[in-house]
């Protein structure tokens, strides 16, 4: 039994975080939603518009580009 929980205490996975901001490239550091697709891209909408990450860059979509990104409330 020792042997047993010791194999499955090893595979255990945690959770990584990482903290970005505009200094690492995100458009803004007011962010209101956080996503994950089914690729493995990060999509962040901030009150700049949209941050696409892959990971090691970061892909901006404008409001002013992307009008349909704008909220209107």
């Amino acid at each position: 039994m020792i042997i047993l929980s010791v194999c499955w205490a090893e595979s255990i996975e945690y959770a990584r975080f990482d903290h970005f901001s505009t200094k690492d490239g995100l458009s803004s550091n007011l962010v209101f939603s956080l996503t994950k697709d089914s690729t493995g891209f990060l999509w962040i909408g901030t009150d700049f518009g949209l941050d696409r990450f892959d990971g090691k860059h970061f892909k901006h979509y404008r409001k002013k580009e992307y009008p349909s990104l704008h909220r209107n409330d």
